[in-house]
């Protein structure tokens, strides 16, 4: 009985993930119900075959150098106490993905195909919202107020339309590798992946669709999926021969288009790329060696664009290790045992976290990081020679 209790807990808790605008007392719905999960599983225990799932040593020694860092560069901020706010908020954060990510695979609550379906589907709902926003002008209460009454981009149930744009785009990876996968149910998650690939038009974030060519064309060729392949690229000549020119590709069109005409001055990638010579002539060997800070007195003129150059800016060397740890607890499972199908969705993810890593504001955006971290805890660190896949569904990290 129990444990059904914390089955049903940690799936309330996993469709919460992609809706971040559904806040409480200033939390995300996530953050309750995550941290219920997590302390109510911990009396719970069960035992979980050796080597089956990973190692936690990785991300935990990230985050001892990401206090490291910030230890180090409270000496260069200009206002020290915004920056040790900032950074014990990161650091909640960080800890709470590692802690619930840990808790669903080691206390085995759920299955991975189980969370990769939540997920999903989390993704998937936030993406119909986002419809109800653009082509019916419903549930707009939700947009952020410098987007409201705006006809351009929506933002579903998450907080910006960019992150909308990587909801959808991780939902729609997902379900097209449980779709390869899992034949019986097969017709669901290309219907959930359909519903991903029509909203974005809505959230029309280049970067999302950028990543999510590249994470679906990583999938399938990880999957050995030809025919999904070609289809792809049916689809996107499609897109480009019909649907670009007659606009039926809403807000996105005029955003392509604008790309398409004026390629290296389109403006969001020339303010972008501005900040980042503007943060690089920032950076000497003080930066590097303590780092400047992460008040918000710190920033140079606004958030910074790319996660490695904001790692050394506000934490020095020792942050970008930090980072570069984190990201590695989830890169290191393609080199594990895990079946070749969990590999090749978490593939398709770590595409899409790059794509946006690299050219946004990535500290510890649970929308960007999580579908990482769970995907990593259930899958085993090691190549061992005398290990095979379990069968479908009966190994932590198969689906």
């Amino acid at each position: 009985m129990y444990r059904l209790f914390l089955r049903a807990l940690a799936a309330i808790a996993l469709l919460s993930t992609f809706w971040p605008v559904l806040r409480f007392a200033g939390l995300a719905a996530f953050d309750w119900l995550g941290l219920a999960v997590v302390i109510a599983a911990f009396p719970y225990r069960v035992r979980v075959k050796p080597g089956s799932a990973s190692s936690f040593q990785t991300p935990l020694l990230g985050l001892l150098l990401l206090v490291c860092g910030a230890y180090l560069s409270v000496l260069s901020s200009w206002d020290p106490l915004d920056h040790v706010r900032k950074v014990a908020e990161l650091f909640l954060d960080y800890s709470m993905m590692l802690s619930f990510a840990y808790v669903l695979s080691r206390k085995n609550i759920l299955s991975l195909s189980e969370v990769l379906t939540l997920l999903a589907v989390s993704g998937a709902v936030s993406s119909v919202v986002c419809i109800l926003q653009g082509q019916f002008g419903l549930l707009k209460s939700l947009m952020p107020p410098d987007e409201m009454g705006s006809l351009a981009r929506m933002n579903g149930l998450t907080e910006w339309p960019i992150e909308a744009g990587r909801v959808s785009a991780y939902s729609a990876v997902i379900s097209v590798g449980l779709a390869i996968n899992r034949r019986p149910q097969w017709l669901l998650y290309v219907l959930l992946a359909v519903i991903d690939l029509y909203s974005m038009q809505y959230s029309a974030s280049l970067t999302a669709v950028f990543g999510l060519i590249a994470g679906m064309t990583a999938l399938l060729l990880f999957s050995k999926s030809y025919v999904g392949l070609f289809a792809l690229g049916i689809a996107a000549f499609g897109l480009l021969a019909v649907a670009l020119p007659s606009g039926l590709l809403g807000p996105l069109t005029s955003r392509l288009e604008g790309m398409a005409r004026d390629q290296e001055n389109y403006a969001t990638l020339r303010i972008r790329e501005i900040q980042w010579d503007q943060t690089v002539q920032l950076i000497d060997a003080r930066t590097i060696l303590l780092g400047n800070g992460y008040s918000v007195a710190d920033l140079p003129g606004g958030d910074i664009h790319n996660a490695v150059l904001a790692s050394v800016f506000h934490f020095g060397l020792v942050g970008l290790i930090s980072q570069l740890l984190l990201i590695w607890f989830a890169v290191g499972r393609l080199l594990g045992d895990a079946p070749r199908s969990s590999k090749a969705i978490l593939l398709g993810c770590i595409c899409i976290f790059c794509a946006d890593y690299l050219t946004g504001p990535a500290f510890a955006r649970r929308a960007l990081w999580i579908p990482l971290f769970l995907i990593a805890a259930y899958l085993p660190e090691r190549r061992s020679s005398h290990s095979r896949p379990e069968l479908l569904g009966r190994a932590p990290g198969s689906i």
